[in-house]
């Protein structure tokens, strides 16, 4: 290995971004060592402060010292059902994914007449297997949903609002000045942050 890439993702980033991020990044590399740590928000930060990582796929704007950020697409939250006709209140199968403060404030205002969610998860990727084994409905990142509604396992009910979260990538400045893949890498993202 020429050098090693440590990489955290917060777990909701890791389908369909921080996965395709880092087969990419090997592909183009192959001389390159990745290591990948999957966590909470407040774990991925941590883990930059530390110097565990040295980039990062999150939903916070926080930036440690020494780190820089670029602002990648917002993810569209969608919400998916398993079943095409269910409806977008009072769904007895509503599950509740949490999705920051902005998303939970919204979602609060927009459903302010509709029942509690019977159950809730703190992550979308946990969410969607739930659904997927139990059906149900949920708001989740479309990104991570895609092959999902490619396959008609889950459908977009399109008469209800969409949310959005941001994305940002952050990094160790000094990748800048040591490692012949950050360019690179860095370029991708702000060309076509979310593929």
């Amino acid at each position: 290995m020429s050098s090693i890439c440590n990489l955290a993702c917060d777990f909701d980033l890791w389908p369909g971004l921080g996965e395709g991020f880092a087969e990419r990044l090997m592909q183009a590399f192959p001389d390159l060592g990745v290591s990948i740590w999957l966590g909470s928000q407040t774990d991925v930060i941590k883990w930059l402060v530390e110097g565990k990582s040295d980039i990062a796929f999150t939903h916070r704007s926080a930036c440690p010292p020494a780190h820089a950020q670029i602002v990648l697409s917002d993810d569209e939250l969608v919400l998916v059902s398993s079943n095409k006709d269910s409806p977008i209140r009072f769904d007895p199968g509503y599950v509740y994914v949490e999705a920051g403060e902005a998303f939970g404030r919204d979602h609060a205002m927009f459903y302010a007449d509709a029942d509690t969610a019977r159950v809730s998860f703190g992550n979308a990727t946990t969410a969607l297997d739930h659904i997927l084994k139990n059906g149900g409905s949920a708001y989740l990142p479309r990104r991570a949903v895609a092959e999902q509604l490619e396959a008609v396992r889950l459908f977009i009910l399109t008469k209800a609002p969409t949310f959005t979260r941001p994305v940002f990538f952050t990094y160790n400045k000094r990748l800048k000045m040591v490692s012949k893949w950050f360019e690179t890498a860095s370029e991708w993202l702000q060309a076509d942050p979310l593929s």
